[in-house]
């Protein structure tokens, strides 16, 4: 059922556009259409197969899917369509199909209604409102999936197709922008772990693949394990998790894989030393270099330091370069200190000029990720102040 035409325009507005927007259900036909038509197993194309597993978090796409289902029902979509996986909806597993192809029964397929255009649709759902607006009705605790009947609820505003082909416009260009710029963060993480791979020795080898000019008449390099290279610095104290602030003056890094897990003000609790330091999260394999004074954040970390034969950063990226993969929640550091670690001679610079050559391209790395950041974070206040807010309505 229709819902009233409101007098209602966003807050920013292309100049030669005045009518009103129009606001009407998600579920409604003129809106969008939950599609249902389905396609045989038999028929299924590992090429265009579309699940939860594949499609990437944060709009950011698909993958190729590594296998096919051996039962269960699927749905067909086409070109233009907007597929959403129902499953834990707030990591935003939206994509907007550039193909035709079948997706399995944990994705809703969205098909543009009569008064809107696909490229419009798309830009509604691949939007944070509506995340949070179907996670308000999401059902289950571990899994939550996505209520289809609250979606069909939910309201959205249109304005006439001239202007939603602007507006479709605007965003899509920065989208392009956003995979452009994510595209070159992609080459430099692939550059690095090329890097990684050719300065360090494969496992029974002596010797790097590639070595600096200045060093390549240095002989093979030496080996031992990481308990005999480290020293362990323990901590004044460990806080909770309980105890984690949103602000304050000192990071606190726990074995999470997020940078910082929190902050605080207990100045009793801070681990100086001199850094850079290494921490291992004992149970999760998370890897982690810290280059000022930071708080421990509950049990289950290891902080670790180059003794005389091994500087830390190198250590570091050495690790990075055969990492320990975490199978199960278990402590792992009974099998990394017993790793076999390669390393040239402290003496001769090599170990410094490893660490500053792969650590001049993290920077790379780093400022290219803050770009993508900047560059969302420019998209997201577009998008509210390009459509209208419901707050708005009177």
């Amino acid at each position: 059922m229709n819902k009233q035409k409101h007098k209602i325009v966003p807050s920013l507005r292309f100049p030669e556009f005045e009518n009103g927007w129009e606001i009407s259900d998600l579920g409604n036909k003129k809106v969008s259409v939950f599609v249902n038509d389905k396609t045989p197993k038999a028929e299924l194309d590992i090429k265009t197969y579309i699940s939860t597993e594949n499609l990437l978090p944060n709009y950011g796409g698909v993958k190729k899917s590594n296998k096919l289902p051996d039962s269960g029902s699927f749905t067909t979509y086409k070109k233009g369509d907007i597929l959403i996986a129902n499953i834990r909806p707030y990591l935003k597993k939206v994509w907007f199909s550039d193909k035709e192809g079948t997706a399995s029964n944990d994705v809703i397929v969205f098909r543009a209604g009569s008064s809107i255009s696909e490229f419009f649709l798309q830009h509604i759902l691949k939007n944070d409102v509506f995340i949070n607006y179907v996670m308000k009705g999401a059902k289950g605790v571990k899994m939550p999936r996505g209520d289809k009947s609250l979606m069909k609820k939910y309201s959205v505003y249109f304005p006439k197709p001239k202007e939603q082909e602007k507006i479709a416009s605007c965003l899509s260009s920065l989208d392009n922008l956003i995979t452009s710029e994510t595209e070159k963060l992609d080459y430099l993480k692939n550059h690095k772990k090329g890097l990684l791979q050719q300065l360090f020795p494969v496992n029974g080898e002596t010797k790097p693949q590639f070595r600096f000019p200045e060093f390549e008449n240095n002989g093979d390099w030496e080996e031992d394990k990481l308990s005999n290279l480290v020293l362990n610095i323990s901590p004044p104290k460990k806080l909770k998790s309980s105890q984690f602030q949103e602000n304050g003056k000192y990071p606190i890094i726990d074995q999470s894989q997020n940078e910082i897990a929190g902050w605080s003000d207990d100045k009793k609790a801070l681990v100086k030393n001199d850094f850079p330091l290494i921490v291992f999260g004992d149970h999760t394999c998370a890897l982690k270099i810290v280059e000022s004074p930071f708080i421990q954040g509950a049990d289950g970390i290891k902080i670790l330091k180059g003794n005389t034969l091994i500087d830390t950063r190198y250590l570091f990226y050495a690790l990075q370069s055969n990492p320990l993969i975490m199978k199960e929640y278990k402590r792992h550091y009974s099998i990394l200190k017993d790793k076999i670690i390669s390393y040239p001679n402290i003496d001769t610079d090599e170990q410094p000029k490893i660490a500053n050559c792969i650590s001049s391209l993290d920077d790379l790395i780093e400022a290219q990720t803050t770009k993508i950041e900047a560059l969302k974070d420019h998209k997201k206040g577009l998008m509210q102040r390009l459509f209208p807010n419901i707050n708005d309505i009177s």
